[in-house]
């Protein structure tokens, strides 16, 4: 196209203001509300300036940049069909606008305050790959619009540049994750490396994380057992003018696939050995005959077992290859040596769970549970499968929208399974300080504080025996059988007043304490009735405390 006629075409665009805003939900992972929404520009409709890429390049060589630019943030904020006050608008910058010279410092700013709209519910996106082609202008951006009360996110986030060292000198409040990483990542080892990676740093920042360009079920289950705070794509919902949201089908997804992760959670640490069986096993010199009339004698038994000296197990003999389907030689040795999959008693259940997803094992097939190496019992593989599907169907609660955590619901059954379990174990009761006295951000922000300071304190994913759940509207419990944990939360307690106290001084409000309480229970000497009472009399001490505490 001759560069006159197309200069004058995005002339024409400008001052008709044809441009459309398509808005696209950026969706909670883990129970489906709508946190906000990206604008989305798009030209005049079937033209050749329909597609942005196409029409921002012109206006880019036809130094009318500023002016597109300005007009579709006028647009999506005008023909935002939902109200901006109970939802957080994604306008997309671009840091060559920042720097043109057409720039007007607080346009978009002096837009809102005549909107009578507040900038803290607007995000600005800014491309992490202006920080790879130039850092100081890409400073110059997120410093232009920080100064004007936006919030940030960094859009494109795909770990690219080294270390994330350039964000460790900014703060955003948001990263969106790169398309590219989230494409396939169920199947993808590099990639949930990668993003796991960004997790980790953005937990250690406060920083919330966005998945872009979900596409696929797979997809979104995957990016919610990785523990990410929101997600955006075609799979939930496409880009729409009008009509938005997100279907009770998809909300539904997310719902039940953050009920798996809790209990599969909750089943990660359990010994396998606990789900053995224990059909008997045999020395290692029997003859065929031998196994033949065990079988004949005990028409229930399947299966044998066949163990050395040691009661080390060596090989699995099955009652179809003795009885009336095979000739054998009754002095000739009955058996085969086979490679076993075998698993201590004590193996966590998750990596037998994930040993058998991940090597397609077929559910007819057994496990060998050892115990000090020796043979100690089977479990079929339909058993694990089995065992998680019984947990589904047992449990009927919620996700905290807050938290993430499960609700009131599941703490009285993890703790008959704690007076089962365990002899001795502790209650620990975490309340805060009158959390309605302050914005949601900033309960969200120290909540996610505390979660992260916990998991740090007891190791990573938290103490093996563990339970972390919702307790009533402004706390949470945690039960361990940890014997050592007394010193483990005064650590997190320390930790958290000493982060808490930091966030606080960067001018977000007065300091909000925390309080905790916990109980011993010695499972011999209690009653599940006695103990709710406890707890809730622990509950009922930190709530009438003003100041700060710490008692276990």
């Amino acid at each position: 196209m001759d560069l006159k006629i197309e200069k004058r075409e995005i002339k024409k665009i400008i001052r008709k203001g044809a441009i459309r805003t398509f808005y696209q939900p950026l969706v909670s992972l883990i129970n489906g509300e709508i946190l906000g929404y990206e604008a989305l520009s798009r030209g005049p409709e079937q033209s050749s300036w329909e597609m942005p890429l196409d029409l921002f390049s012109a206006a880019e060589r036809h130094g009318l940049l500023w002016e597109l630019d300005f007009l579709c943030r006028v647009k999506a904020i005008e023909n935002f069909p939902e109200s901006l006050e109970n939802n957080k608008l994604f306008l997309n910058v671009s840091s060559k606008v920042v720097a043109s010279d057409q720039h007007q410092f607080g346009a978009t700013l002096k837009l809102l305050s005549q909107m009578e709209l507040d900038a803290g519910n607007i995000i600005l996106e800014v491309n992490e790959k202006t920080a790879l082609e130039d850092f100081s202008l890409f400073s110059q951006v997120i410093e232009h619009y920080a100064y004007q009360g936006f919030n940030i996110a960094i859009d494109d986030s795909s770990s690219e540049f080294s270390g994330f060292s350039f964000l460790s000198r900014i703060f955003p409040q948001y990263i969106k994750i790169d398309r590219g990483l989230v494409c396939d990542i169920e199947k993808d080892f590099f990639k949930q490396d990668v993003v796991q990676s960004i997790k980790t740093f953005a937990g250690r920042k406060n920083i919330e994380l966005i998945a872009e360009g979900i596409e696929t079920a797979e997809e979104l289950k995957f990016l919610i057992n990785l523990g990410i705070d929101y997600g955006q794509g075609y799979f939930l919902q496409s880009p729409q003018e009008k009509n938005l949201g997100v279907s009770r089908e998809k909300i539904k997804i997310i719902r039940d696939q953050n009920r798996k992760k809790v209990i599969f959670s909750q089943l990660s640490s359990y010994p396998i050995g606990k789900l053995a069986d224990t059909p008997p096993s045999v020395e290692a010199d029997i003859t065929s005959e031998e196994i033949s009339d065990l079988f004949l004698k005990d028409p229930a038994r399947e299966i044998l077992v066949i163990v050395d000296h040691q009661k080390k197990p060596r090989s699995l003999v099955y009652r179809d290859e003795f009885v009336g389907n095979r000739i054998f030689d009754g002095d000739k040795r009955a058996w085969e040596e086979e490679e076993l999959l075998t698993y201590d008693y004590y193996s966590p259940f998750k990596d037998v769970f994930k040993k058998v997803v991940e090597d397609q094992i077929d559910l007819e097939d057994f496990i060998v549970v050892t115990r000090g190496d020796q043979y100690f019992g089977l479990i079929q593989v339909r058993k694990i499968r089995d065992c998680l599907k019984e947990m589904e169907l047992d449990q009927s609660f919620e996700i905290n929208s807050l938290t993430g955590l499960p609700d009131p619901k599941l703490i009285e059954t993890k703790l008959k399974q704690f007076l089962e379990e365990n002899t001795k174990f502790c209650i620990i009761n975490f309340q805060m300080h009158n959390p309605d006295k302050y914005g949601l951000r900033t309960v969200q922000d120290l909540v996610g504080l505390k979660l992260r300071l916990l998991r740090d304190v007891l190791g990573g994913s938290l103490y093996p025996n563990y339970f972390l759940g919702q307790w009533k509207k402004n706390g949470f419990i945690l039960m361990t059988s940890d014997q050592e944990i007394k010193e483990r939360i005064e650590n997190f307690y320390s930790s958290y007043l000493r982060e808490a106290g930091e966030y606080f001084k960067n001018g977000n409000g007065t300091f909000l304490g925390i309080k905790i309480g916990g109980i011993w229970v010695e499972s011999s000497k209690s009653e599940l009735v006695e103990i709710k009472k406890e707890i809730e009399q622990v509950q009922k001490k930190l709530e009438e405390e003003t100041g700060n505490v710490f008692n276990i």
